[in-house]
Parts: structure tokens; sequence; C-alpha cells
């Protein structure tokens, strides 16, 4: 094989690797390349169809999920509106005689604990 330049030690690696560069380990060395990238390139070809199937895979069980949450809340919405006030007394719950409210107003004056003036 003839090189294209002669070795010299003195010279970095990388500069000794270029210079003993020849046509045929040029061509090796892209033909080496093109597998590698064509190997990455099916690769990633294979992720993507992989990934759109299980997106697909996904969105129908979301779907499947989303009717029977449907059926639920229906359910639970025919089940709220059968309570009355007749199941209610028949279950054993009264009128409240005096009903007791608690009053938003805030009272004045020194004997409130945590009286706090915004400027």
């Amino acid at each position: 094989m003839q090189y294209i330049a002669t070795y010299n030690s003195s010279l970095s690696y990388w500069k000794s690797f270029f210079y003993r560069l020849t046509a045929r380990r040029l061509f090796f060395l892209f033909v080496a390349l093109f597998f590698v990238l064509l190997s990455l390139y099916m690769y990633l070809i294979n992720a993507t169809v992989r990934n759109v199937v299980q997106y697909g895979r996904l969105q129908a069980q979301n779907s499947a999920l989303s009717v029977q949450v449907d059926s639920l809340q229906s359910s639970y919405i025919a089940q709220k509106s059968a309570i009355s006030l007749s199941v209610a007394y028949s279950e054993g719950y009264q009128d409240a005689r005096s009903p007791q409210f608690i009053s938003s107003a805030v009272p004045v004056g020194p004997s409130v604990a945590l009286s706090y003036k915004y400027p």
C-alpha cells in the first residue's frame, strides 16, 4: 500500500492518522460509516413505528375507560335523583327543630384574639 504521506513521529496523533489515509482506507471508512448510519436510521424508524402503535393502543384504552367512567356517572346521577324526602324519612332522618347558624359577622372589640388591621 502506498501512503499519501510518510509517517512522521513528531506529528500529533490526528495529523499522523490523516497523513496515513489511503484511498482504500478512506473507502472502507466511508463504507463502515454508511452501515453505522443505516443501522441507526433503521433503529429510529423502528422506534417511531413502535411508538405510533403504542399511542394507538393507549388511545383505545383511554376511550374504553372514558366510556366506563361515563356509565358510572350516569348510574350515580340516577341513584342521586332517586333520593327524596320520603326515602330520607323512611331511613330515619328527621327535620331539625331549631337550626343554628354561624354568623358571618366578625365581632368587633378587644376580645378578638386574632384581630389584624391592614394599613
